[in-house]
């Protein structure tokens, strides 16, 4: 058996829902922000507490974009806030490290901003744009693209007790065509244990 602790992820102490599957459980730990007792307002029900977003940070991440014209591969970070309403979102810094065919010496810089489920699994929006080199472009060309696809929690542990957040989806890239994209990354304020 396989717990999955997320420190303040899917629910809070005053509601929310804690998804479990027989396999696995998430638990929670709520933020100060959320707990009556961690703002001393046990004894003054007129106070209305308000839980503000959450921000968790992925690390470890590595990328692979597939196109026909070739492939492009690098690491990334970055980070996953949960609002009080409405759906996550995520910024990321994107390292791109390498890359084969017309993509052959790729390196640059890339940031994605975009919103969905990455925190629970399901749906996901991710509009990334930078700059990319390669030795037959060393000066380089923009990069630009929308990925609409699946994230998912691993079902394995990192080999840091973290939960693996995977992301895959599809876009177009101007310059090479549809791509197929994944991307892998550890949640770094969550625990997975397994039995």
């Amino acid at each position: 058996m396989r717990i999955l602790a997320v420190i303040g992820l899917a629910a809070s102490a005053c509601g929310g829902t804690m998804p479990h599957d027989g396999a696995r459980a998430f638990l929670t730990t709520p933020s100060p922000a959320t707990s009556v007792a961690g703002l001393r307002l046990a004894g003054n029900p007129s106070r209305t507490l308000a839980r503000q977003g959450i921000r968790y940070t992925l690390a470890n991440g590595t990328f692979t974009f597939t196109t026909e014209r070739g492939d492009l591969t690098g690491t990334y970070t970055g980070f996953v806030t949960e609002p009080t309403s409405g759906r996550p979102t995520v910024t990321m810094t994107l390292t791109v490290t390498g890359g084969s065919s017309a993509f052959e010496g790729a390196t640059g810089t890339l940031t994605g901003n975009g919103n969905g489920a990455f925190l629970t699994g399901g749906r996901f929006v991710l509009s990334l744009d930078g700059r990319v080199r390669t030795s037959s472009v060393p000066a380089g060309s923009t990069f630009r693209t929308t990925v609409v696809g699946t994230a998912t929690l691993a079902d394995t542990c990192s080999a840091n007790n973290r939960i693996i957040s995977r992301l895959r989806g599809e876009g177009t890239i101007p310059t090479a065509g549809r791509s197929r994209m994944a991307l892998e990354s550890e949640i770094v304020e969550t625990g997975c244990f397994e039995d």
